[in-house]
């Protein structure tokens, strides 16, 4: 299932209505929800480990962004994690491993930086061979 809508059009919290409603049924649920910080404008964004609960940096808006850690991709307003892209990575990795019947992956913000393999695209490539209906992939506006 892909789902699509613009930024601030409630693909994130319409996710996590749908991980708490398929726990509730018993699912278990993996994967990586894109949390947008926002304060009066759009500062980045934190991925949300689902099986852990870890929260970690993402995305920010390159004049908040400091260190090596960060990479603009060509983007001059938002930089991009290293590690924080590595961390959901491997958490993708791990729900590709951990993946049986009635597992249920979520991966938010799925789009431009994954068509050049960068981003989730190496965390999300180990998905699609268990791609039978249990796999959730959630796209962000602009993919197309």
């Amino acid at each position: 299932m892909v789902i699509h809508a613009g930024i601030g059009g409630g693909k994130t919290s319409t996710a996590r209505a749908i991980d708490n409603t398929l726990r509730d049924r018993g699912f278990s649920v993996r994967g990586i929800l894109s949390v947008r910080l926002f304060g009066g404008v759009s500062e980045g964004y934190n991925a949300e480990d689902l099986e852990v609960g870890e929260v970690y940096p993402l995305v920010r808006l390159t004049t908040s962004a400091e260190g090596v850690d960060w990479e603009t991709y060509g983007n001059p307003m938002y930089s991009f994690s290293y590690s924080g892209f590595e961390r959901a990575n491997n958490a993708l990795r791990v729900a590709a491993k951990k993946m049986a019947s009635g597992t249920v992956v979520f991966l938010d913000e799925y789009g431009k930086l994954e068509s050049g393999v960068k981003a989730y695209a190496r965390g999300s490539t180990p998905l699609f061979p268990y791609s039978d209906g249990e796999v959730l992939l959630w796209s962000f506006a602009g993919l197309t």
